[in-house]
């Protein structure tokens, strides 16, 4: 089809996550249109399918791939059906975005990146929405240019809280074999690929973890610490049994230091910077100010509520601004489908993080530090099973 055309959009899945594809899609209406929806509970289709005012709605998602007016196709689905979604959207030559992680195991990750390999006029893309967070590439740009001397540290907190609600016992939440793990697989891996875009490869890491109080198979905390090719030393301390949600990630170099961070209901990473030469610091802070300023203050979560039910009431969804969560990833994104460039975050970059998780499980299951890269060879490679963790735990 020619670049020119508008691009017809499929949705496999119609959980949560779905929604904030689906509003980020809509804020290019010149450039992209929501064709179908498909999910494994008909009721949760239709309704996705209403408030989206799509065309169909499919309980297998293999009816979706098959029309001809799907060109794109968001996954959003749990973690274990990426990979067959995934490779079945390229055998039907479609234009890929799939939640992170890519998948649950490396095994699958390089099952997709063989399949993009052998279909590279498509652009398969792992969706990380926090690289493209204002903030987040003003770090980037300042470790790029050396804004803060060599690297030497990072300091990594993820604090989450989630509702009773989420731990459903039919969902079976952070689960070995849906999400592939707790904490750090479902929540950290957001931080630890944009630790990997900010220090490089990671070349040898430690890890401990313990399920205290979520009911769940899969740790509900973790910490660990990581060393890096540049000689950069890095640590990670998240849970899910925190009281807020928030995360923060510290850079220190030699000669100053930046501090991102993020406190629920934002949707956008604050900045501070610091050094010990005031003019240092000055000139950082001129650099932030200019180069990812600080958002208005925004709309709490029950004025978002409103918002959402008085344009629903209007009929047509409410769109938050063009800089918050996915859409300037799917801008980015469509412009990669457009142009034929390279797509952000493609399946060998999703892959590092991926594999940065397998890493730190396989380390705190035997004990032992682990050397990266990791192979076929791997205790972890396909993956982590219950009965493991059961055995490390001497149950």
């Amino acid at each position: 089809m020619s670049t020119s055309e508008i691009l017809g959009v499929g949705l496999i899945g119609a959980g949560g996550i779905m929604h904030r594809h689906a509003l980020a899609y809509l804020r290019f209406p010149d450039r992209v249109r929501l064709v179908a929806v498909s999910d494994i509970d008909p009721a949760r289709a239709q309704a996705a399918r209403n408030s989206f005012r799509m065309q169909a709605a499919y309980e297998d998602y293999r009816d979706l791939l098959a029309r001809d007016d799907v060109h794109v196709v968001s996954v959003c689905t749990r973690p274990d059906t990426h990979a067959a979604a995934v490779l079945d959207a390229i055998d039907a030559g479609k234009h890929v975005l799939v939640e992170k992680p890519l998948a649950r195991s490396l095994a699958e990750a390089d099952d997709i990146i063989a399949a993009c390999d052998r279909n590279p006029e498509l652009r398969v893309s792992c969706l990380y929405q926090w690289r493209f967070d204002r903030a987040v590439q003003f770090a980037s740009r300042s470790v790029e240019q050396d804004r803060l001397g060599r690297p030497l540290l990072a300091d990594v907190h993820l604090r989450a809280s989630p509702a009773p609600a989420y731990y459903d016992a039919g969902a079976r939440r952070e689960s070995w074999g849906l999400d592939g793990g707790g904490v750090l697989i479902v929540y950290a891996i957001h931080q630890l690929d944009l630790l990997i875009s900010l220090l490089g490869n990671p070349v040898e890491v430690s890890g401990q973890m313990d399920t205290f109080v979520r009911p769940t198979e899969g740790e509900d905390t973790l910490t660990a610490w990581i060393r890096f090719e540049s000689g950069a030393l890095a640590t990670l301390s998240c849970t899910a049994c925190a009281h807020e949600g928030r995360f923060s990630i510290e850079l220190v170099g030699e000669e100053a230091s930046l501090r991102l961070s993020w406190e629920r209901p934002a949707s956008t990473c604050r900045w501070d910077v610091h050094a010990s030469r005031g003019t240092k610091r000055r000139e950082l802070a001129a650099l932030g100010r200019r180069e990812a300023p600080r958002p208005r203050l925004e709309p709490g979560r029950y004025t978002r509520r409103a918002l959402e039910i008085l344009h629903r009431v209007r009929g047509r969804p409410w769109l938050p601004p063009r800089h918050w969560w996915h859409t300037p990833y799917v801008s980015q994104y469509l412009d990669a489908i457009e142009s034929g460039a390279e797509v952000p975050v493609p399946p060998r970059e999703a892959r590092r993080s991926l594999e940065l998780v397998a890493a730190i499980y396989q380390s705190a299951l035997t004990g032992s530090p682990v050397r990266l890269p990791l192979d076929a060879g791997s205790p972890v490679y396909r993956g982590v099973e219950a009965r493991e963790i059961q055995m490390a735990r001497g149950a």
